[in-house]
């Protein structure tokens, strides 16, 4: 009993020299050395102009590696996620008429459906719905395959 009461304080006693420890104030040589370096970073980060190339790092929920095929006839619900970002939507959610600025019937608050009445074209000008097709009447200029 008497030695699991010693390992226990030794270990406490450990425990509280290294919160000490982390604690104490930096060295003040090595302040102004760190000081230097983040003003020398800083100047070269500056660019004159537009930056293109690169690359483009995001999370997407579910979204883990390399992004699938653009191709939403492959089957796979994730290329909605990564379409996004290249891609204009057919269709938009009409917020100046029925969101909070208008109306405020609909609070666009929801990341996947939009009913259908508070709808508007965003690459289309119109659209015909029957029992068995939606016919898209795409703007003039937009190539859409």
């Amino acid at each position: 009993m008497k030695k699991k009461i010693l390992w226990l304080m030794l270990s406490f006693l450990l425990v509280a020299a290294l919160v000490l420890a982390s604690c104490a104030p930096a060295v003040p040589g090595e302040q102004e050395e760190e000081e230097e370096e983040e003003e020398e970073e800083e100047e070269e980060e500056e660019e004159v102009g537009l930056q293109y190339g690169g690359a483009l790092t995001i999370w997407q929920r579910g979204g883990f590696g390399d992004p699938p095929s653009p191709d939403i006839g492959d089957g796979f619900f994730e290329q909605i996620y990564w379409l996004g970002f290249i891609q204009e939507t057919p269709l938009i959610g009409d917020l100046e008429t029925y969101g909070p600025r208008g109306t405020d019937e609909f609070a666009f608050q929801l990341t996947s459906y939009i009913p259908d009445r508070f709808l508007k074209g965003h690459l289309l000008e119109s659209w015909d719905v029957s029992f068995d097709k939606v016919v898209w009447h795409v703007r003039p200029g937009i190539y859409w395959a």
